[in-house]
């Protein structure tokens, strides 16, 4: 189990850097940012709102929505994960 938390806290990270990599190298970081943010939170509450349909519970909490805000569609791909593993 350490060997789960470990990789999965490796992949975090990964994505967190990945997507800073890609902010600095755009022209326009603070537009890059924001729709990144921007199309998380909008993911995440599609998600939300089809869990009667799609049998997914992810709950939307201050961890889960300021999770996809800051890090966006990489935060809730490894939220979907960990619901499944979990």
């Amino acid at each position: 189990m350490e060997i789960l938390k470990y990789s999965l806290l490796a992949f975090g990270l990964i994505f967190v850097i990945s997507t800073f990599v890609l902010a600095v190298r755009s022209r326009k970081a603070f537009r890059f940012l924001f729709l990144n943010a921007l199309i998380g939170i909008l993911l995440f509450l599609c998600l939300y709102f089809t869990k009667n349909f799609t049998s997914l519970n992810l709950y939307l909490n201050e961890f889960t929505f300021f999770g996809s805000a800051i890090f966006g569609i990489p935060a809730v791909i490894a939220f979907l994960f960990l619901n499944l593993i979990f």
